[in-house]
């Protein structure tokens, strides 16, 4: 087999570990390129125009096969380790990491926002996955609650109330900027505020757990940081800051 994997250029992650794929020794530099930089048509015409977005291919330039996803990461990684590949083959191990893959996939853009499409040749911008979304939500706001009662020990209406503002605010703002899909973009919105707000907890845990309290100030600030990257990203009216804002300084 001569592999080729092309991974998406618009996702650090996926640029990250396929570069480790390199660096390990697990494929030539030759062996990997982004979407952005595949040319020959060849190649294009023999890969799924929808998997694709969802699942990392690699094409063997000397036969016919594509494989993607878990498929193509264990492919690689067996050669360097085939028994471990071949230990996640045959085990139980295999459809979980099937669906671990997909549900970092589906999200991947809403963990790590990027700039607004624009047109490209291999399109990897993934599809909206209504489950995975609501899972990732659910998780987020879950730890998010948790973290919140542990610090403060309290988890009332200065919570929830601002927090359904800032979201029903979203859903306002969603409706008048969008034509249509306006419940995915919506679930969108969600997700990007939960990430916001779950990287500024994480640094405000930190700073109560090392006795750092200058941290809390900072986690505050990175919430609002990337809530305004994200906005940005989705098209959305900046005002949408204020109410979140009021909801950080009332739980403060």
């Amino acid at each position: 087999m001569k592999p080729l994997v092309i991974y998406d250029a618009d996702c650090p992650a996926c640029a990250t570990y396929t570069k480790s794929f390199v660096s390990l020794g697990m494929l030539p530099p030759e062996a990997r390129q982004s979407n952005q930089m595949v040319r020959d048509q060849r190649i294009i015409d023999r890969l799924d125009p929808e998997r694709m977005r969802h699942e990392l291919p690699l094409v063997d330039l000397e036969g016919p096969e594509v494989r993607y996803g878990v498929d193509a990461l264990l492919t690689v990684i067996g050669f360097r380790f085939p028994r471990f590949a071949r230990l996640v083959q045959r085990t139980f191990l295999y459809g979980w990491a099937k669906k671990l893959y997909a549900f970092v996939s589906y999200n991947r853009r809403i963990v790590i926002p990027t700039e607004p499409e624009r047109w490209q040749l291999l399109d990897f911008a993934p599809r909206f996955h209504l489950g995975y979304r609501l899972i990732l939500i659910g998780l987020l706001l879950s730890i998010i609650g948790l973290a919140h009662w542990l610090i403060t020990d309290t988890l009332g209406a200065t919570t929830l109330l601002p927090l359904a503002g800032v979201l029903l605010a979203g859903g306002i703002a969603v409706h008048q900027t969008s034509t249509s899909d306006r419940f995915p973009h919506w679930l969108d919105y969600v997700g990007h505020v939960s990430v916001s707000i779950f990287a500024g907890v994480i640094i405000k845990a930190v700073g109560l757990m090392t006795g750092l309290p200058f941290l809390s100030l900072v986690g505050d600030a990175v919430m609002v940081w990337q809530l305004i990257v994200r906005l940005r990203v989705m098209i959305l009216p900046l005002w949408l800051v204020m109410p979140f804002v009021l909801l950080i300084l009332l739980n403060r």
